[in-house]
């Protein structure tokens, strides 16, 4: 039995994103072509990938077995394209990347980069989402790796993340206390979602530490001088939930999203965002939420 790439192709993006018409935008396809294919698909495979209501669309038993197997199958048949019909790629690639995602997906990205990429010069530039982009469009970076608001059809999704509240085992905060943040600067989308979801509860808070990097937050944060908001990647294991009984509602979850510059629709960029699409596919990058 033979599987069509693109059939695999659609039913990973509708597992990913648990969504029909999402997927359809990643696999640049109708809903309706998306959903012939996924039926065709299980029509050839014997059985039901997924079980669908009119809120959810959720992997069954035997679809979610067959996803490793597919994104597998998918990378294989990518880099194979790639490895035979692209020559070497030469000049320059100026990537930038949240601080939120940095510390625990740069080092692997970059080895990504340079394994497909052996002969391209990289540097790369880390910060808050909304200074990355304000330098890519005034074009000193050709993409950015950020946050973007929950549901927008902004750049691509390519990740999506549990936000905490987090603090210190010793970090003590009663349910009406003024709640000492730690945080990134202005501009910072995290930043902005923990005080304006405060200050909607009309919760008093106050900054006790403010610094360029999550690990500067996450110092904080251990030496018990502060909560602190952060993205599921940036948590560290000593790091205790907080939550109701502090008097802190859930938040949202975030959104990773992929943005290229206008130059972004060149070969280059294609190739070079497939690379970040295939390393946030595999199963050893998922992070449990």
């Amino acid at each position: 039995m033979n599987l069509d790439i693109d059939a695999l192709r659609a039913f990973v993006a509708v597992a990913e994103h648990r969504n029909f018409t999402r997927a359809a935008g990643v696999v640049s396809r109708t809903q309706s072509t998306v959903s012939v294919q996924i039926r065709n698909l299980e029509e050839r495979l014997g059985f039901a990938l997924f079980e669908r209501t009119k809120r959810s669309v959720a992997l069954t038993e035997r679809g979610d077995k067959l996803l490793a197997y597919a994104q597998g199958i998918l990378q294989l048949n990518d880099e194979g394209v790639r490895a035979v019909t692209e020559a070497p790629l030469q000049g320059r690639l100026r990537i930038g990347i949240t601080e939120y995602f940095a510390p625990h997906h740069m080092p692997a990205i970059l080895k990504a980069f340079r394994e497909a990429y052996a002969t391209l010069d990289i540097e790369v530039t880390t910060g808050v989402t909304g200074h990355l982009r304000g330098l890519m469009k005034d074009g000193a970076l050709d993409m950015v790796i950020g946050r973007r608001e929950l549901g927008s059809s902004d750049g691509e999704l390519i990740r999506r993340e549990r936000v905490s509240w987090v603090a210190a085992e010793s970090y003590r905060l009663g349910p009406r206390e003024t709640v000492s943040l730690a945080l990134l600067p202005l501009g910072c989308g995290i930043r902005t979602l923990a005080t304006s979801t405060l200050k909607r509860i009309e919760r008093p808070w106050r900054a006790a530490y403010c610094g360029p990097s999550v690990l500067g937050l996450q110092s904080a944060v251990s030496a018990g001088m502060a909560a602190s908001c952060l993205t599921q990647s940036a948590v560290l294991s000593s790091f205790r939930k907080l939550g109701a009984r502090e008097g802190l509602p859930a938040l949202p979850d975030s959104e990773l999203a992929l943005f290229t510059a206008r130059r972004g629709q060149s070969k280059l960029m294609q190739q070079l965002a497939a690379v970040v699409r295939d390393y946030f596919a595999s199963p050893a990058n998922t992070i449990s939420l």
